[in-house]
């Protein structure tokens, strides 16, 4: 495929122009190549696209720049790929993006290469209101505008005979095989029959979201939920938080090179951004530019703008002492669906956490054991934190008889604490934990998840004292269900709470070096009977 000088790309687009008018007289001198190319581009919609796509953007100045050539960069075409991905495998998706990134124009395109190349498919698209979904042939903002424009500016070698007959308000109908694109409205999304795809647009600010997403689940199996963020607590957070990673898109304005230009610059510096920062309301830059779901919550424990700024500070500008030692939180999740998290922090920098699923205890503290073994290469580990709780007390107990036993520290984060300040110990490590992120300058990976998890946990007071909720209050309020079981099997915060782990106390000395296996049992004093080791 093209690449394009997104800089300046007007002198790529007459390339472009002229190729395709190349491949054009090429099959019109063998027409009976473009059953079996359609064929083709029925399984690659990113080349068939940026190979005969056009788009329209109403705000240049420039009438030669508003249709151009539809060519996509890297990030779009990992979202093209990743819808086919899944509409084949007839998966539900999830699609976060930034504000103007070109998600609706793209989903436009998927639909209409459907509509050309699959008999009797049936794409749906739905929005919250009337105008957003079709609001006639002179609004190039709705959705099906951008469809129909999309079908009537490819050669015409590619459509059937009178293609455009019988289209309607919310109805663009295929006479040439049977398919058909057809548009919404707010509650009415889903209730139209069944579809072989479909975009519900803007999700997150649905007003009824739980009545759309029962009515699509029973119509198709593939249907890819794209918004921007809207707060904690719906249920477009609530399927960001479900469903599996690989059905998760993330679509951020640093992954668009048209706005990112200056990669050497911080992002907070890009022109671009800049100009967003100006025009924009703080909350509104926060979730529809940053994607902060917690950008208008009121009573979130961590602010937003603390994970994004250690997210943007780079390794290379912090400074700490070189025997600055690692202090590891566990995070353990035994055989539920939760991810079992390693966070590995060193002072004032974490790396990107370790996640695993399905281990037991045994498993679980072998892996640990090793990571610890690799992290002693670089600096002294001071304490390896993980809660008694649940799963995590197996792991436990198996670090405690071998060479990490002196820094092993599980924990009941519930304990009640008598400071005068916090309820338990869960809110006392959460207090540390903001004051680390508040008082000092420290890098935290760019994790999504992380994110998300950091800014949604949700704090009282009771009785004075602060109180941070429970993992099963968590659990429970982004659940997918209603019944005392489907809020169990919600998902907790478990990178988070890894992180927050590696908060707790400990008097131990750092460990620099690890004791060999053989001279457990050579050494008198680094042995110890497996009794005195759990405290029997």
């Amino acid at each position: 495929m093209i690449e394009i000088n997104w800089a300046d790309p007007v002198a790529d687009y007459s390339r472009v122009y002229s190729m395709r008018e190349d491949a054009i007289k090429r099959l019109l001198k063998k027409p009976g190549a473009v059953r079996p190319l359609l064929e083709y581009y029925r399984t690659h919609w990113a080349e068939f696209i940026c190979d005969w796509g056009m788009t329209f953007d109403p705000r240049h100045e420039d009438p030669e720049r508003k249709h151009a050539p539809f060519i996509l960069f890297p990030r779009q075409i990992e979202y093209v790929n990743w819808v086919y991905d899944r509409y084949t495998n007839r998966q539900p998706g999830l699609g976060e993006k930034s504000r103007d990134v070109g998600f609706t124009w793209l989903n436009a395109a998927i639909g209409a290469i459907i509509w050309l190349t699959t008999p009797w498919a049936v794409v749906g698209y739905g929005s919250r209101k009337k105008e957003l979904v079709d609001n006639g042939d002179a609004d190039p903002d709705s959705i099906l505008w951008k469809v129909r424009a999309f079908i009537d500016n490819l050669p015409s070698i590619f459509l059937p005979e009178d293609y455009k007959s019988g289209r309607k308000w919310g109805i663009i109908p295929n006479p040439g095989n049977n398919a058909l694109i057809k548009g919404e409205i707010g509650d009415e999304i889903g209730r139209g029959g069944r579809a072989s795809s479909y975009f519900p647009d803007e999700f997150a600010h649905l007003e009824h979201q739980e009545a759309v997403a029962s009515s699509l689940s029973a119509t198709t199996d593939c249907r890819i939920y794209i918004s921007t963020v809207n707060g904690v607590g719906n249920l477009f957070y609530r399927l960001r938080h479900h469903l599996p990673s690989e059905q998760i898109f993330i679509f951020d304005w640093k992954d668009d090179p048209r706005k990112r230009r200056n990669p050497d610059l911080p992002p907070e510096l890009e022109p671009w951004y800049q100009k967003q920062r100006a025009d924009l309301l703080p909350t509104t830059l926060a979730s529809q530019v940053d994607r902060d779901y917690n950008a208008a919550v009121a009573n979130s424990f961590i602010e937003g703008a603390l994970i994004r700024d250690a997210q943007a500070t780079p390794i290379s500008s912090i400074e700490q002492p070189k025997d600055t030692p690692w202090r590891i939180g566990i995070d353990a999740s035994g055989m539920g669906n939760d991810e079992t998290v390693i966070w590995r922090r060193r002072g004032r920098i974490s790396l990107p956490p370790l996640t695993y699923r399905k281990l037991d205890g045994v498993q679980l503290a072998t892996i640990v054991e090793k990571e610890c073994e690799k992290l002693l290469k670089q600096g002294p580990i001071a304490m390896i934190g993980i809660e008694r709780d649940g799963p995590g007390g197996s792991c436990a107990d198996q670090l405690k008889y071998g060479p990490f036993a002196s820094i092993t520290v599980a924990v009941h984060t519930g304990a009640k604490l008598s400071d005068g300040e916090n309820h338990n110990l869960r809110a006392w490590l959460h207090q540390q934990a903001r004051d680390y992120l508040t008082d000092n300058q420290v890098h935290l990976p760019s994790d999504d998840i992380f994110s998300t998890q950091a800014t949604a946990i949700q704090f009282s007071y009771k009785g004075g004292l602060l109180l941070i909720e429970s993992k099963e209050e968590y659990r429970s309020r982004f659940s997918m269900g209603r019944t005392k079981a489907e809020k169990a099997s919600g998902r907790s915060p478990d990178r988070w709470d890894a992180f927050v782990l590696t908060f707790i106390p400990t008097r131990a000395k750092p460990i620099t070096q690890v004791v060999v296996a053989s001279d457990l049992f050579t050494d008198n004093k680094a042995w110890r009977p497996l009794d005195t080791v759990l405290g029997y």
